[in-house]
């Protein structure tokens, strides 16, 4: 089975652990399919920048097939998440205006 995953790719920081996650619906799907041995592929668009740079990472390592994949000049979609004291993760307002990591 062939699968090609699109749309959103981004990075979630988390400020909570002062880390960076690539995450969102396609790329998650595109990177579990290949994990389960399901040839597949992620369509989208991704930033030049170290979001960019994180997210090419993640599907070359789990062999997702990035040939549909382009660089736009610019940022990465970016998220800042927090989360609750139950664990559950919001964004914070505003969290798709530009910041760098």
């Amino acid at each position: 089975m062939n699968v090609v995953c699109f749309s959103v790719a981004a990075v979630d920081f988390f400020l909570s652990k002062n880390q960076c996650f690539a995450g969102d619906n396609s790329l998650n799907q595109a990177v579990r399919f290949s994990q389960m041995g399901y040839r597949s592929a992620f369509a989208g668009a991704i930033g030049t920048d170290e979001g960019g740079d994180c997210i090419e990472a993640l599907l070359r390592n789990e062999h997702a097939d990035i040939s549909l994949m382009q660089r736009l000049e610019g940022f990465t979609a970016r998220n800042k998440i927090i989360n609750d004291v139950s664990g559950e993760r919001f964004g914070i307002v505003g969290a798709w205006e530009e910041w760098r990591l």
